[in-house]
């Protein structure tokens, strides 16, 4: 990393600094949504995806995920733990601190400290998505990716009671709603193609309602163009060489669209 990047990246660590850098993103530098291709993307299974792995159980012990969750619904416990997430991280696209993609270290990192300690999209929803499993709950993360190299990392999560995938966003503490139905991504990608829109729901950006139109149009819309998954939430690649992006899990697998139980 340069030096004059890295001051300006250490600039961004302060919250003020930050939502003014986003709130004067230039507009026209948002790209038009484009149909995408996922043909050069590998395949993935369920048992892949969705497997339990040994520090589950720590996260659930560590943070009483259960009681976090509460009872209800799929839908319901996910919105109460992207919550708990929201109420006790941070989230910054300027984060730089380097982390390996383990929610144990993540939260170890970010939990209860101010936004010096920020998290980046990719790590909120690598947390978000490990929890849900943790509490059996079906989930992926999802990186969305514009033709000009934008990206962001949301959380598809199936919920059993409406038997379909509903697409959360963990950093904006919200999810999208189309005549009162919560939409997955590839309902989303789909209302956008057809010039509609859809109904942001519950937005927080670090506990503000400020920069909604920037966050649709340049966090969201343009980066529905390319859609892909990693191939398994084993620990295969969750560690990492400091300061070696090659090293971390890839995402260059298709979206499934398995119809769980």
């Amino acid at each position: 990393m340069g030096l004059f990047l890295r001051m300006k990246l250490h600039k961004l660590q302060k919250w003020e600094n930050y939502l003014a850098f986003v709130e004067k993103m230039d507009r026209n530098t948002f790209v038009p949504l484009e149909q995408g291709s996922d043909a050069e993307l590998t395949e993935t299974t369920a048992e892949n995806l969705f497997g339990q792995i040994s520090l589950y159980a720590t996260l659930l012990e560590k943070y009483d995920l259960k009681k976090c969750a509460g009872d209800g619904t799929d839908f319901e416990k996910t919105v109460r733990i992207m919550q708990w997430l929201t109420d006790n991280t941070f989230y910054s696209g300027a984060a730089f601190k380097w982390k390996a993609d383990n929610p144990l270290d993540i939260l170890e990192y970010a939990y209860g400290q101010d936004f010096s300690h920020a998290i980046c999209c990719r790590e909120k929803a690598v947390v978000f998505t490990d929890c849900l499993l943790a509490l059996q709950i079906f989930a992926y993360p999802i990186c969305l990716l514009s033709t000009n190299g934008g990206c962001h990392f949301v959380t598809h999560v199936y919920c059993r009671e409406l038997q379909k995938w509903v697409l959360f966003d963990p950093s904006f503490n919200c999810w999208f709603t189309k005549d009162g139905k919560p939409l997955s991504v590839w309902d989303l990608k789909n209302l956008y193609l057809n010039d509609d829109e859809p109904i942001l729901e519950n937005y927080s950006f670090n506990h503000t309602d400020r920069c909604r139109e920037i966050y649709l149009a340049g966090f969201i819309k343009q980066n529905l163009t390319n859609l892909s998954t990693w191939h398994d939430n084993s620990m295969d690649r969750r560690s990492y060489k400091k300061n070696d992006w090659e090293s971390k899990k890839e995402f260059k697998t298709k979206l499934p669209d398995f119809k769980m139980m």
